[in-house]
């Protein structure tokens, strides 16, 4: 097993993988990263209606993917948001 460097300094909370080089991870305070590669992980933005008033956003504590477009992410307080596009436009599931 390869290290690698993380994304981001955020605990990690959760994490799929959809093949040997496609996976997603997500974690504190926002946190969302991805692999297509199996190396360079890339930090992809999250869905900015999930913050609350403060602009504070959730602790992602699950995710599930079908590929490197398709992810749904699920919140500490079970608010779900999916994306069809890699993470560029997310909807309230």
């Amino acid at each position: 097993m390869d290290l690698q460097t993380s994304p981001s300094q955020e605990d990690w909370l959760a994490g799929t993988a959809v093949s040997d080089k496609i996976c997603w991870m997500v974690g504190r305070n926002g946190a969302i990263a991805r692999t297509t590669e199996g190396g360079d992980w890339e930090k992809i933005a999250p869905p900015s209606v999930a913050a609350d008033s403060s602009g504070k956003l959730p602790d992602w504590i699950g995710i599930t993917a079908a590929g490197a477009r398709k992810a749904t992410i699920t919140a500490s307080d079970q608010r779900h948001y999916a994306t069809q596009d890699g993470g560029k436009t997310w909807k309230a599931q």
